[in-house]
């Protein structure tokens, strides 16, 4: 993501990029709750079987609540891009997001 911001890819496209895959996550995770096997959570999250297997770890880095926070802190980035306002770390929102994205 940062190399995207860094060759001067808009934010907001940028922005629309991690919320199409926290939609995957958040199918894939939900498929598996309801008692779905991980190829019917696949299908569900739109994911095509030559990125089974970077889907899958990913997925695994990110549970429900993770989403959820990620989730907010997308829509607290979008605004504040919106309105021109500044993040807390180096005066933009896209590095507040990169960081509550790679924190454990």
């Amino acid at each position: 993501m940062q190399a995207l911001c860094d060759d001067g890819t808009h934010e907001l496209v940028i922005l629309e990029f991690v919320k199409r895959e926290l939609i995957k996550l958040e199918k894939y995770h939900s498929s598996l709750k309801a008692g779905g096997t991980i190829n019917d959570a696949l299908k569900t999250a739109g994911i095509f079987s030559k990125n089974n297997d970077r889907f899958i770890k990913s997925a695994s880095l990110f549970n429900m609540n993770k989403i959820a926070e990620l989730f907010k802190e997308l829509y607290k980035t979008e605004l504040l891009l919106k309105s021109g306002n500044t993040g807390k770390n180096l005066k933009n929102p896209m590095t507040d997001l990169i960081l509550e994205i790679v924190k454990n």
